[in-house]
């Protein structure tokens, strides 16, 4: 009796470990490979703790942007100061093409080849001509492989997607309804990012701004570790909007951080005509 009743005990505590292991971890793919559930504070907190942690900033590699179908290869060359300034120069065949510069509230953009032009603007006016949500924050998060978590105001929600953490903005249904202009009041833009379940770096992120109507997809690859920060070795963008769309490819082949840069200047004189965009 005793001994049929430790058995039975037995046999409900290994059902109940066995449910609980069940619902702490998903499999990930057909290797059987398993992603363990997190909570979402425990996500956000590991998120937020693995973003990148340094002044300056200074990569080389190449680049590939395609607007309207015309798609140009070109060197880059970055330099950044975080959260301050934001320097690119484009180049083929060792001739310069462009240098850019992003301040906070600046753009200034010269393009050398095959004419001479000039555009000094803000990101208000940059964001109205071209439809797009355009600001420093955004360019500088995606160059470096950024979470974006910080633009997000709302409560997150986090589950399991394509094998990977998942968090969302909001929910499906209302992400549709926002985007389909039925309910969109008060909503600044609708987020998703894909994370990781071994670095906890994002993959893909996703934003959708009601406003404008434009989306900005984001995809990184090929995490490496350098200097013990991981950073993605390829960035792919996709910005469109209802009347343009644009994307760019960036290969960093190197990526330097905290070493003090200087910025050169962007000089602009007579030479330069100025450039309207979507006048």
């Amino acid at each position: 009796m005793i001994k049929s009743t430790l058995n039975k005990l037995l046999l409900l505590a290994l059902c109940f470990i066995t449910s609980l292991n069940a619902c702490k971890t998903i499999k990930s793919n057909d290797s059987g490979e398993k992603i363990k559930i997190v909570s979402l504070k425990k996500l956000l907190e590991t998120l937020n703790h693995n973003n990148l942690d340094v002044k300056w900033i200074k990569g080389r590699g190449s680049a590939s942007i395609n607007f309207e179908e015309n798609v140009q290869e070109v060197d880059l060359n970055l330099r950044i100061k975080n959260d301050s300034l934001i320097w690119l120069n484009l180049s083929k065949y060792k001739k310069k093409i462009a240098r850019t510069s992003f301040g906070y509230d600046s753009v200034k953009i010269t393009l050398e080849y095959p004419e001479k032009y000039f555009y000094l603007s803000s990101f208000k006016t940059l964001s109205n001509s071209t439809n797009l949500s355009l600001s420093y924050e955004i360019i500088q998060e995606l160059l470096i492989g950024g979470s974006f978590i910080s633009f997000v105001n709302d409560k997150f929600i986090s589950n399991i997607k394509e094998n990977q953490y998942h968090l969302s903005s909001h929910s499906k249904r209302k992400s549709t309804r926002i985007m389909s202009n039925k309910s969109k009041q008060g909503v600044e833009l609708i987020y998703q990012s894909w994370i990781d379940p071994i670095n906890f770096k994002c993959n893909r992120v996703n934003i959708f701004f009601p406003e404008s109507s434009s989306e900005i997809d984001i995809q990184y690859e090929e995490w490496t570790d350098i200097e013990n920060q991981l950073f993605p070795q390829k960035i792919k963008v996709k910005m469109s909007s209802f009347s343009n769309e644009y994307s760019l490819e960036i290969a960093y082949k190197s990526i330097k951080f905290d070493l003090p840069q200087r910025f050169p200047e962007i000089k602009i004189d007579d030479k330069y005509q100025p450039l309207i965009i979507n006048d």
